[in-house]
């Protein structure tokens, strides 16, 4: 018989810390219907970066993260966990507002955001 001495839990938790942008997702829905990056019949942001022109993320090295489903917004960035080997933390900021000013076409003010939360 095996005895386990330490915490046991069926709970579930997710997390991240992103270097990017915050926005509710019906701002950033109409922003980028705007500048033509979404269909005006596209409502969903969250399918949005697997569509074709959701392709630009990727393109620009930048990711999507919904965060917790309650929360309400919408992150577009990098994970300080993909800075490269020969990268600095300042020329990863530098990349990644130079890649979200490509996409929206204008000064993005950036922030590192951490989210965590579990499910029980």
């Amino acid at each position: 018989m095996k005895i386990r001495n330490g915490f046991v839990s069926n709970s579930s938790s997710s997390s991240f810390c992103i270097y990017g942008i915050s926005m509710e997702p019906d701002e950033m829905t109409e922003k980028l219907q705007k500048l033509g990056l979404m269909g005006k019949d596209d409502n969903n942001i969250y399918e949005w970066p697997y569509c074709d022109k959701g392709k630009i993320l990727e393109q620009n090295n930048i990711k999507i993260e919904s965060g917790h489903p309650d929360a309400g917004y919408i992150y577009f960035g990098r994970e300080w966990k993909s800075i490269k080997d020969n990268e600095t933390g300042k020329e990863f900021k530098e990349n990644v507002e130079k890649s979200l000013n490509k996409i929206f076409k204008e000064d993005m003010k950036c922030f590192t955001y951490e989210e965590a939360w579990s499910y029980f």
